[in-house]
C-alpha cells in the first residue's frame, strides 16, 4: 500500500472514530448518545444476556469505553477487566473517573441510562460477581482476573 493511500485511510478513520457518539472498539470516545431512559431502574435483568454496553464517565469531559456487564438477582455489575488492560485497575482512566465523581451514564442497547458505580468490596458479593462474569464470557480465572475491581450498578 502506498503512503498516501495509508494517509487517506488514517484520516478518515481519525475523522470516523471522531465522528462516532461513545467508543468504538477498544478505543474510549466521548459523550454517549441514545434514547434517554427516564426513571429509575430497579431490574437490571433484562441486560443479562447484553454482551457489550458502552460507559461513560466524567460529566465533564465524558470519556466512554465498552464494557462487559453481568447481572446477578436483577442487580448489574462492571467490571474493570477481567483479561486484558492495566493489571492495576487505579491506572484505568475511567476508573480514575469513578474514583472522583460516581455518577455514570451507561447504554445499553441504544438507551442511555443514568447511574452511579460502586465499588464492590464484600468478598461474598465480589466472588460471585466475578465468578457469574467469569462463566457468562468464558473466561479462565487468572491473576489478572482475580484483580479486576467489580462495580455495582445503581440507577438514578
Amino acid at each position: 500500500m502506498d503512503s498516501r493511500l495509508i494517509y487517506i485511510v488514517s484520516i478518515i478513520l481519525v475523522f470516523g472514530v471522531a465522528a462516532c457518539s461513545g467508543p468504538v472498539g477498544p478505543f474510549a470516545g466521548g459523550a454517549l448518545s441514545g434514547e434517554p431512559h427516564s426513571g429509575p431502574v430497579s431490574d437490571w435483568s433484562f441486560a443479562a444476556d447484553v454482551e457489550t454496553v458502552q460507559l461513560e464517565t466524567n460529566p465533564d469531559s465524558p470519556h466512554s469505553v465498552n464494557t462487559w456487564i453481568g447481572v446477578i438477582n436483577g442487580q448489574a455489575y462492571i467490571p474493570t477487566s477481567l483479561i486484558l488492560g492495566a493489571e492495576n485497575p487505579q491506572e484505568r482512566e475511567w476508573v480514575q473517573n469513578i474514583s472522583a465523581n460516581d455518577t455514570a451514564r451507561l447504554r445499553i442497547e441504544g438507551t442511555v441510562y443514568n447511574v452511579r458505580l460502586q465499588r464492590v468490596q464484600a468478598d461474598t458479593e465480589k466472588e460471585q460477581a466475578r465468578q457469574m462474569l467469569m462463566i457468562k464470557y468464558a473466561e479462565e480465572a487468572t491473576d489478572h482476573s482475580n484483580a479486576a475491581w467489580i462495580y455495582r450498578v445503581i440507577s438514578r
